[in-house]
């Protein structure tokens, strides 16, 4: 559905974006999380074609953005991290609004607006005027605009920002709803517990580079340590550790309360062997399991330089992108380190100790742009910038269908 391939955006001597190549499939839900500033909602953007992109391609739904916009727009419905509402129309003005930009007719709109009204749970509120809506319904409206035109791909930039739980887990349902449906979603977003739930495939970016991107089994298997173990001891638990250091082939990480935490490179027999032999010794062992990992303990690892998790200072991982790149285009590696920026040394961090911060770039230091830009590239155009007091949205400037100097 999705091709990106050597996306790059610079402002002056910042770099926003660099060298990004990513494949959404058909029918994913696909999660794009990283920490603020690196660089999503400018990826999003030049997706959308709000932005132009200094180089590289965008290909939805088999169309290039480039050369064929209005036809790319037509693939799209997007959501922007603001909401796209105007306070002084009602619900069902506001999507007869929407539809008539969209170029629909009386009876597609009338029709449509009931059926989306009623997907997003906002069917008793056509008289409604939306300024007197929560803002958990006034996310939800956009989404119901943004289907209007019936789009293959929805991208949503942070929807369940400032939302309470409850907007949250509705809006969480929506989506896992519309992707039943055969809706292909991309939905930025900090609430990483949300996305690890939702979405089968996520990237994470970290100074406008994608570190990783894959199937969320894949990516949750990065972090995964087949040999830590976690014994959970109810008793005698000095003397089981005492026990355990004379083992060769254990090593404890971790002592807490009730629990050991172990690095043993052994199989499953042996392991209960060492079990039973505690057992044997008085020590009362109340289970055993692997350490798991989570998508905020992963994400954290990958976007501060931590030395054995792949991505994060591991380039040999890099070198062989998770995502399957488009047919007849090179594969790219997810992340290459930019000219003139020092590597950065390989930390092992220890067990209980905090994570070491990644070394900054020395101030006044230009970043070098990653790619240089092909001779057949067109000249990047100014992007108009709407007047403030006039509240049109970037979801109509992308459904109008007009030219990429008019966004």
């Amino acid at each position: 559905m999705l091709y990106i391939e050597n996306l790059c955006k610079r402002y002056r001597q910042f770099v926003a974006v660099s060298g990004l190549t990513l494949h959404v499939p058909k029918g994913d839900l696909f999660g794009f999380v990283g920490p603020n500033g690196a660089g999503k909602t400018t990826t999003i953007r030049m997706i959308c074609g709000l932005l132009k992109p200094d180089m590289g391609s965008v290909h939805i739904g088999g169309y290039e953005l480039r050369r064929q916009s209005e036809q790319v727009r037509r693939q799209i419905g997007y959501v922007p991290d603001f909401f796209g509402v105007y306070d002084n129309l009602k619900v069902k003005e506001y999507m007869e609004f929407y539809g008539s930009i969209y170029g629909l007719s009386d009876t597609a709109i009338h029709k449509l607006t009931g059926e989306l009204l009623e997907l997003v749970n906002l069917s008793d509120k056509p008289e409604v005027y939306v300024d007197t809506l929560s803002r958990g319904m006034k996310q939800r409206l956009c989404v119901a605009r943004a289907l209007l035109h019936n789009p293959e791909l929805l991208i949503l930039d942070e929807p369940s920002s400032g939302l309470d739980p409850r907007a949250r887990v509705e809006m969480k349902e929506l989506l896992m709803n519309l992707n039943s449906m055969g809706k292909t979603i991309i939905i930025s977003s900090h609430i990483l517990s949300e996305i690890a739930e939702m979405c089968n495939s996520v990237g994470i970016m970290n100074r406008g580079c994608l570190v990783t991107a894959g199937k969320m089994e894949d990516i949750m298997g990065m972090g995964r340590n087949e040999h830590h173990l976690i014994i959970n001891i109810n008793s005698n638990i000095d003397e089981a550790v005492a026990m355990m250091r004379e083992i060769p082939e254990v090593q404890i990480l971790s002592v807490r309360q009730n629990e050991v935490i172990i690095n043993c490179d052994c199989d499953d027999a042996w392991i209960n062997r060492m079990l039973g032999g505690l057992m044997m010794r008085g020590v009362l062992v109340g289970g055993f399991k692997r350490e798991e990992t989570s998508l905020e303990t992963l994400f954290m690892q990958l976007t501060s330089g931590q030395a054995g998790i792949p991505g994060g200072g591991n380039s040999g991982y890099m070198s062989q992108p998770v995502m399957q790149q488009p047919m007849g285009m090179p594969v790219q590696p997810m992340m290459q380190q930019p000219m003139g920026m020092p590597m950065q040394p390989m930390m092992q961090q220890s067990m209980g100790m905090p994570v070491q911060p990644v070394m900054q770039q020395p101030m006044g230091m230009p970043v070098q742009p990653m790619m240089q830009q092909p001779a057949e590239m067109p000249a990047q155009q100014p992007v108009v910038q709407q007047p403030a007091e006039t509240p049109v949205q970037e979801e109509a400037l992308i459904q109008q269908g007009g030219s990429d100097e008019e966004v």
